[in-house]
């Protein structure tokens, strides 16, 4: 949400003070932060923009989707989350790389956003390397109860084709009966 609320922003920062556009008064703030230099790279940062709120967007509905995953332990309704999230973490690092090379950091908006871009992105990462190991553990568990599963049912196959005593190796002095009761 964070995003979205921070991508409009800009992006609407950037529209109002577009070489050429007029405006009347800045009733509210002061767009002396905004960058209004090169026109390539004032569309590089709208387009910054513009992909983070549409990738925020992605990663909320993946967030939805794996709060449910998590709720009933089934990992491979986590691999959108995990794969929305990787991208999401390495597009805003590039964006946020890019947004303080261009921008003055001597404005305290750059600088603050900055700063919790970089807290944001770190603890993205952490929460990332947490859900990863957890899927991994329960792709894991999976697959052992796949294969407890297997292995039961041959033996249950095995059962009723043959009695477990008459699969046995005999010998002379076993205490064990193998004969098959008639």
């Amino acid at each position: 949400m964070f995003t979205i609320a921070t991508a409009i922003f800009d992006i609407y920062c950037l529209g109002m003070t577009k070489p050429g556009v007029t405006h009347y008064g800045f009733y509210i703030m002061s767009f002396q932060f905004v960058y209004v230099g090169n026109r390539n790279v004032r569309n590089c940062l709208i387009v910054f923009a513009l992909f983070s709120a549409i990738i925020a967007v992605a990663l909320f509905v993946t967030s939805c989707m794996l709060l449910r995953a998590l709720r009933k332990e089934i990992e491979t309704n986590m691999v959108p989350w995990l794969y929305a999230s990787g991208i999401f973490f390495l597009w805003r690092t590039f964006a946020i790389i890019f947004a303080s090379i261009v921008n003055d950091m001597i404005f305290g908006y750059h600088i603050t956003m900055c700063f919790l871009w970089i807290a944001m992105i770190l603890m993205g990462i952490m929460g990332w390397i947490i859900v990863y190991s957890l899927y991994l553990e329960l792709s894991d568990l999976t697959k052992l109860e796949d294969l407890a599963h297997l292995r039961m049912g041959t033996m249950s196959s095995l059962n009723m084709t043959h009695s477990i005593s008459g699969s046995r190796p005999t010998t002379p002095h076993s205490t064990v009966s193998t004969a098959q009761a008639v």
